[in-house]
């Protein structure tokens, strides 16, 4: 029993972790015999009650020790990990953070301590800024539900807060710088934008490419189409050119001979004109019609297609009138030869299919919702048309041929190019038609009536010659690789009192001109060895006696940027094939004074 009364009479406390920190291993006994009334050395050892106080007494030293060893290990993870964390109990008290938390912060080791309450703690994040320069979801932390939430500081850094419950109350939150995160993901988002914009722009430039492919198979199509259809409307004049030439062969029509060549003149200049459709669709989306409307006298016009169709007509043993209408003015506003190209195609078909009988053209004016119009009709007495047939004919590649007849020659094209014509002009286009009776195709196109000044005609005198320097007779080199034309245009030089030398090529012409004295110099633009233009440029880079020869050029590629080519390269005028007598003596007889 003493040695009872002394365990309970014990007032000396000590402390398990003291214990263990001074690196004790055992329970001191000593202390109980200092005490008052204890009991000495063996009694000690040998009372139960002391020897249960010792084992007890090691078994809390151990469970310390054990304890401080999990603490430094806790406190090592908590350290090397890169998240912060904050750590607290279900008595809203802080038991555990580390560096990391500290460090994103930016607070001070000594503002938090173990066993502060987490209001206290809160307290530091208040609204007035405290350690993190703003308000934080820290401020609240304990009535946080768990979830995410983002901390934006004062710095700019980002920090992502996760809070999770325990179980047994309390939190753990952890944090985690997340500014880089966000960044790239903006860097990201960025990209991703400027790649779906680009994705778009892409998309819209591969669309684009199929539509101008789409449009460029469309123009080679359309291309392909026009000169199928130009190359059956040339056929048209040179039916007439070819006609009237043998009209003029037959010695029993000399009387008829000046109405045949203008015959032939006409024609031919329509044929110059088809040929010009030709190069400018080949520069242009090929289905296009320009329209150009200048004034002029219609009845001639009229007059002129009649007069070209008539021997081919009367050739074929039918007859062809032309009827012009008493209100139809004398000058009109239209474009003429698109007009004539239309009425062309008209007058070949009726021709063509037209057996015996007669053709007729008739022009009138007529007036829709008050605007006036010019109605050209062509009737012929051929076989005729059904009306089933009919709605085809002004349709791409349509030809109708009765059973037991030769099919029609050409595309079929011509009355769609037709009607394309009429429409860009205005107009509309139409027939009447009875099987076995004839057919009439009209056409109706605005036109107005204009005036023009009276002028007293004034043809150009080619009886007087030009005269070169010093008033003798002008020395003109012609320079062309196609004989025929040298042959000709040194014909209408010499009709204008020229001395003509020619040359076959540039290399010659240079030759030429170096040992020679000319007034003037004309070039063919396509030649071998040297082209015109390059001949013009050797001729401006000559000695000053021959560098300012008067050059004018003559060319098939009537274009702006070549005609505006040879001019810079030193010609004083350019030509357009074929040249006419009128147009050399005006140029030469400006360039010669």
């Amino acid at each position: 029993m003493q040695g009872g009364n002394a365990v309970s009479e014990m007032k000396h406390d000590f402390d398990l972790n003291g214990a263990a920190e001074q690196g004790a291993t055992s329970l001191d006994l000593k202390i109980l015999a200092e005490q008052p009334g204890s009991a000495r050395g063996s009694d000690l050892e040998t009372n139960p009650a002391v020897r249960q106080l010792q084992l007890t007494s090691n078994q809390l030293f151990r469970a310390a020790s054990e304890l401080k060893r999990t603490n430094h290990f806790q406190s090592m993870i908590l350290d090397n990990i890169n998240q912060g964390v904050v750590v607290v109990d279900e008595y809203s008290q802080l038991v555990a953070w580390n560096e990391v938390f500290l460090k994103l912060y930016d607070m001070n080791r000594k503002a938090i301590h173990k066993g502060m309450h987490v209001r206290d703690f809160a307290a530091l994040f208040g609204d007035s800024g405290g350690a993190a320069g703003q308000a934080s979801c820290n401020s609240t932390l304990f009535d946080l539900p768990a979830g995410e939430y983002f901390d934006r500081l004062a710095n700019g850094t980002t920090i992502e807060m996760r809070v999770s419950k325990r179980d047994t109350g309390g939190l753990i939150a952890t944090y985690t710088d997340v500014t880089q995160h966000i960044e790239t993901q903006k860097r990201i988002e960025h990209q991703r934008e400027l790649l779906g914009l680009q994705v778009h722009e892409l998309q819209a430039l591969g669309k684009s490419l199929d539509e101008a492919r789409g449009r460029a198979i469309a123009s080679d199509q359309q291309k392909s189409r026009f000169l199928a259809m130009i190359s059956h409307d040339i056929r048209t004049p040179m039916s007439a050119v070819i006609s009237t030439l043998e009209l003029l062969s037959d010695p029993n029509s000399q009387a008829e001979a000046k109405r045949l060549r203008e015959v032939a003149l006409s024609s031919s200049r329509q044929m110059l004109y088809l040929l010009a459709d030709i190069i400018e669709v080949s520069r242009s989306d090929g289905w296009n019609f320009a329209i150009q409307k200048e004034v002029v006298a219609i009845s001639d016009v009229l007059e002129a297609t009649a007069d070209a169709w008539r021997p081919l007509a009367e050739q074929r043993g039918l007859s062809l009138s032309l009827a012009l209408g008493d209100t139809l003015p004398r000058h009109v506003e239209t474009d003429a030869k698109r007009l004539r190209q239309v009425i062309d195609n008209l007058v070949s078909n009726a021709v063509k299919f037209t057996a015996v009988g007669s053709l007729s053209i008739s022009a009138a004016t007529v007036s829709i919702d008050l605007t006036p119009f010019l109605r050209v009709a062509v009737t012929d007495t051929g076989r005729g048309i059904g009306e089933a047939e009919q709605h085809r004919l002004f349709q791409e590649f349509s030809r109708i041929s009765s059973q037991g007849e030769l099919a029609a020659e050409g595309t079929g094209l011509g009355l769609a190019i037709c009607k394309r014509i009429i429409e860009s002009m205005g107009g509309r286009m139409g027939l009447e038609s009875k099987p076995s009776v004839g057919s009439t195709f009209w056409l109706e196109v605005p036109c107005f009536a204009a005036t023009v000044a009276a002028e007293q005609p004034h043809p150009i005198q080619t009886s007087r010659p030009l005269t070169g320097a010093k008033g003798r007779q002008p020395r003109v080199l012609v320079a062309d690789d196609v004989k025929s034309n040298r042959l000709i245009l040194s014909m209408m030089l010499e009709k204008l009192g020229c001395r003509v030398t020619t040359a076959a090529d540039g290399q010659e012409a240079l030759e030429l001109i170096s040992d020679n004295d000319f007034d003037a110099v004309i070039l063919d633009d396509l030649m071998p060895n040297l082209r015109g233009g390059e001949v013009a440029q050797r001729i401006r880079a000559m000695p000053s006696d021959k560098r300012n020869i008067p050059v004018l050029g003559a060319t098939a590629s009537t274009g702006e940027q070549e005609v505006s080519a040879l001019r810079e390269a030193g010609m004083d005028w350019v030509f357009a094939k074929p040249l006419s007598a009128d147009q050399l003596r005006e140029q030469l007889g400006r360039l010669l004074i």
